[in-house]
């Protein structure tokens, strides 16, 4: 699909840029990927809570799962049948 030069230039849109498209009923939208990616970082922004790091939640969750699996006791019992 050919974008023309004036709409790219609106959109912010250089060559190689990706793109995200969607039907509503019977048109095509066509929107930079970088806009909805900042649309949804604002919505995951507004959806966080205040002054809690969701990266820091995130790693903190990670090392309590680690550290549960490193304690887990597990007995395997391995049978070689020839």
């Amino acid at each position: 699909m050919i974008v023309p030069a004036a709409f790219r230039k609106e959109m912010g849109l250089a060559k190689g840029d990706a793109v995200i498209m969607e039907m509503h009923g019977d048109e095509l939208r066509v929107r930079p990927a970088k806009s909805a990616l900042k649309r949804l970082r604002e919505k995951l922004r507004e959806a966080a809570p205040q002054g809690v790091s969701v990266v820091d939640e995130l790693i903190a969750e990670r090392r309590r799962t680690d550290r549960a699996w490193a304690n887990l006791s597990i007995d395997v019992t391995i049978q070689v049948v020839r």
